[in-house]
């Protein structure tokens, strides 16, 4: 075989193999009004499985619309709201009627991402024990998504992230800062749905530093205290750097919030590199490769 056609062969197995609706598809199903997960990454192939009162939807990233649109089809009339926030221009025609879309902005927040961010948290804390909210996760949530802490604007925010990254601070620093300062992501959306169980599925862009960081985790993880990301800006040098209300707020006295009861909290993973590779690796092996 040509090594040209060759190649385009393993790239386009290994698309295939993280295509967002059929992995949405493998991942969620109904069984009369229950709503049932599976652990697609699992060789055990796990099953989480709901009967709530109410369903509530929330697609966020740069996949949001196929992934949500996986969604409806495979829960149908199930679902009572959604919100599917994605960067503007994204096609949303697969989208069913009564689907809030949401285009916002990437890679740099704006007004677009807070106006997300509030509906968010908004459909998030309506929601009451025996209510499901179905988090559907993939990259670029962390700029599509953006609700800053009380007292800190949002260019505040992305000035402090932007020093962070141009230290060279890996994914992990930059979130835990970015979930320090914000009142969604590192699992605060998560915690303002209170009571109610949630569960996400996630398409993994980050590799081996966690699936937990994607679109800054809202729904995943133990938010991050103000003292850690102190911590951090003093290690990367940038303490004198940050915005003035950036240092105030992180150096405020505080009682962190410690873990609170709620709902059931679950996650899939439901592909990330490793997938696919594994989608290339099985293409090359049927072309008659030695891999």
């Amino acid at each position: 075989m040509e090594s040209r056609a060759f190649l385009r062969a393993l790239y386009r197995a290994a698309v295939s193999a993280v295509e967002p609706g059929r992995l949405v598809a493998e991942a969620l199903s109904r069984r009369g009004n229950a709503v049932v997960v599976r652990s697609v990454s699992d060789p055990g192939r796990r099953e989480f499985v709901f009967v709530p009162r109410r369903v509530a939807l929330l697609s966020v990233g740069k996949a949001a619309v196929a992934m949500a649109a996986a969604a409806h089809r495979a829960l149908g009339a199930l679902v009572h709201e959604s919100i599917v926030v994605a960067p503007a221009g994204s096609p949303d025609e697969a989208l069913p009627p009564g689907c809030r879309y949401l285009p916002s902005a990437h890679p740099v927040p704006d007004e677009r991402s807070l106006a997300a961010g509030r509906q968010a948290a908004a459909l998030a804390s309506s929601l009451r024990s025996e209510d499901l909210l179905v988090v559907l996760l993939s990259g670029g949530g962390s700029s599509l998504l953006a609700l800053p802490a009380e007292g800190v604007s949002l260019p505040d925010k992305v000035r402090t992230v932007s020093l962070l990254s141009a230290a060279g601070a890996p994914i992990a620093d930059v979130n835990l800062v970015r979930g320090a300062l914000s009142r969604l992501k590192a699992g605060r959306l998560a915690a303002a749905a209170r009571q109610a169980d949630v569960v996400t599925l996630v398409l993994s862009d980050v590799g081996d530093a966690g699936w937990h960081l994607v679109s800054s985790g809202p729904t995943l993880g133990i938010p991050p205290s103000r003292r850690a990301a102190l911590a951090l800006l003093e290690l990367y040098r940038l303490l004198p750097l940050v915005p003035p209300a950036v240092r105030a707020y992180l150096q405020s006295p505080h009682v962190e919030d410690g873990p609170r009861d709620g709902g059931q909290r679950w996650s899939v993973l439901l592909g990330d590199i490793r997938t696919a590779l594994e989608g290339a690796r099985r293409e090359a092996l049927r072309l008659g490769a030695d891999v």
